[in-house]
């Protein structure tokens, strides 16, 4: 009996502990999992219920079957290019959780782009810009970089505009934005907005305020437990509503930033105009319901501020977007090595966050303040001595590594002309499933390393174990790899046994920031060492560090741009850099005389020929007033 007893027991313990192990679920079944499906059909019902909405839904159907239209010739009209072979993603993580896409899927009827909720107003004005006759978009192409485009002062063409640029949709600088947030959210959506609104309050002149009541006359952000993950663009008057459903607070920061993002004004990255000089769109595996959510706006109907395109912005679609088979590519980057830094939801990046400033003249706040930021960094509008710094960065200034957030992982290491190893775990223990208790997976942990080698040195990289989840965007985490000398912009993401493999990553520079992003514990190794520049990848790193008041690297620009090492050959530039070396007084004395003896001899043979110019002019009187200016400048 005793036996019978403890065996019983056992059986019972065991059930018990397997129920009590989450099993991760296939994204076909997540939009079961995550939320009570009878709580989301009855949002939906109420959705369908509000005559405006409808309304809406009706017109947002021709536009999307316009759209999908126009982008279906436009990829007919493309000129066919060879685009790299990628094999399928059969390695990719299942995801315990629903995709935003996935979770908005019952009410994408009433949504633009996947997760926007328009306006009548905005509906009809996306139409009518989308029936206009082409040849008045080129006609009106050239001013789209321009601060004040040319529609500006044409009402015939105002409809043109993307409803952001309108004034009515921009949130005043001079006052809080109002936000209400609804009792019934849970403790993880709260932490999830909190931290979201205040990313955006830190980075920007903007400033927000929780309201404990909602008025229908005055202007608020109302964020609710709704049918989807979605928000409207802009300001778009009285109490607009900002919707987290059930799953929506996982990758709740990048989630929440995102929706915030297109609540300040903000469309999609791939919605510039100037996006098929850096994606192409595989439309023959685009769900017939998603074609015509691949909308391009035209030239003049957007302000980019002259920001490149950006394949890390948060507000990019991931390169499965509205696939029919989601193992296959729908977005596919021109630079095959920015794959998966599209669709990225770590936060919003560097130039989100600047077109977010100079959308609200954020940056005018500082223009009396000189703030010496390095790495790409500008002014932070809220303390003007302190910098906003592109990932990786941070400190005052942006001269340092980014600090760690939450882990106690990220350092210098300075390459040698070995190989060396670099091998760290990122991420806390979170869990499989946020809970009332334990709301994690929310917000990311970014950790960053600073690889350094001497100056005229490149560094190159090689990844040879990376644990992290297999994801479109890797959008759980990645490792992020910068190469370029432009620090602001997004680096090269990999979070698949298959991204960029066997690529070895050279610099431009003499430093490569590694930033790894973690909402899940993932680890990586990776190998690096000192990788010797051509003259030219010399010349670039001499210019950069000569421009940040390097002397040292000002004395050797110098002598590229007098010997023509790496750049054309000029012996006024290579005057100037001497002169702004020998006037820096950093350098020993040995360097500081070499410079000043260059220069004087630059400056002796300047004034023998000057000479001689001048006693050919005056000696003979063939030389015109023309010439002589020549001489006297040269």
């Amino acid at each position: 009996m005793r036996f019978l007893f403890l065996t019983f027991c056992a059986i019972l313990l065991t059930v018990v502990l397997i129920r009590a192990i989450p099993v991760p679920i296939d994204d076909e079944d997540n939009d079961e999992a995550d939320f009570d499906s009878n709580s989301k059909n009855e949002k939906v019902g109420m959705m369908k219920t509000n005559p405006q909405l409808e309304l809406m839904r009706e017109k947002l159907k021709k536009l999307k079957i316009a759209n999908a239209d126009r982008t279906g010739q436009e990829a007919m009209d493309a000129p066919v290019q060879a685009m790299p072979l990628r094999s399928s993603y059969r390695n990719v993580t299942p995801s315990v959780f629903a995709s935003v896409e996935k979770i908005n899927e019952r009410i994408e009827d009433y949504l633009y782009e996947s997760d926007i909720l328009l306006t009548l107003e905005q509906v009809d004005d996306l139409f009518s810009r989308n029936t206009l006759n082409a040849d008045q978009d080129d006609e009106d192409s050239d001013s789209a970089s321009s601060e004040t485009t040319s529609d500006e002062t044409k009402p015939q063409r105002r409809i043109k505009r993307k409803v952001k640029l309108n004034p009515q949709y921009k949130w005043s600088t001079k006052k809080p934005i109002l936000y209400y947030v609804s009792a019934d959210l849970t403790r993880a959506k709260k932490q999830a907005i909190g931290s979201a609104v205040e990313f955006w309050q830190h980075h920007t002149c903007l400033t927000f305020r929780e309201v404990d009541t909602l008025e229908d006359n005055i202007d608020i952000i109302h964020f609710i437990n709704g049918a989807g993950c979605y928000s409207s663009v802009g300001r778009v008057g009285g109490i607009q509503e900002l919707s987290i459903a059930d799953g929506c607070e996982h990758l709740g920061f990048g989630v929440l930033t995102h929706e915030i993002g297109h609540a300040l004004g903000f469309w999609h990255e791939q919605m510039r105009s100037d996006r098929d000089s850096f994606v192409r769109v595989l439309m023959d595996n685009v769900r017939q319901e998603g074609k015509g959510q691949f909308d391009k706006q035209t030239a003049n109907s957007i302000k980019t501020y002259s920001i490149p395109y950006e394949y890390g912005s948060l507000m990019h679609y991931n390169g499965n977007a509205f696939a029919i088979n989601e193992n296959e590519y729908v977005l596919v980057a021109k630079n095959e090595l920015f794959q998966q830094t599209m669709g990225q939801r770590t936060a919003p990046s560097f130039f989100d966050v600047y077109q977010a400033n100079r959308h609200y003249k954020c940056l005018d706040k500082c223009s009396a303040t000189i703030t010496n930021c390095h790495n790409g960094g500008y002014p932070n509008p809220k303390n003007c001595n302190k910098c906003i710094c592109p990932i990786g960065f941070g400190g005052d200034l942006c001269s340092d590594p980014q600090r760690a957030q939450g882990d106690n992982c990220g350092q210098r290491s300075t390459a040698t002309e070995d190989w060396q190893l670099l091998e760290a775990s990122v991420g806390g223990n979170l869990p499989w499933r946020p809970t009332e208790n334990n709301p994690a997976v929310w917000k990311p942990v970014i950790c960053s390393w600073h690889i350094t080698a001497p100056i005229g040195k490149a560094i190159e990289v090689r990844v040879s174990e990376n644990s992290a989840q297999c994801r479109f965007g890797c959008a759980h985490n990645a490792l992020q790899i910068k190469t370029s000398i432009n620090y602001k912009v997004t680096g090269m993401r990999v979070c698949c046994s298959n991204d960029n493999r066997n690529h070895t990553y050279q610099s431009e520079g003499n430093l490569m920031p590694i930033i790894a992003e973690a909402y899940y514990r993932f680890s990586f190794k990776l190998q690096y060492r000192i990788h010797k520049k051509t003259d030219h990848q010399l010349f670039l790193s001499y210019k950069e560090a000569a421009e940040q008041g390097d002397s040292t690297a000002q004395n050797d620009l110098g002598v590229a741009y007098e010997n023509g090492k790496g750049v054309s050959q000029s012996n006024e530039e290579a005057a100037k850099w001497y002169r702004k070396a020998a006037e820096q007084g950093k350098l020993q004395n040995k360097e500081v005389q070499m410079a000043k003896r260059t220069l004087d001899g630059c400056l002796k043979m300047g004034e023998v020929f000057l000479n001689q110019m001048k006693k050919l002019s005056n000696g003979s009187g063939k030389l015109q007033n023309k010439e002589v200016q020549m001489a006297n400048l040269t």
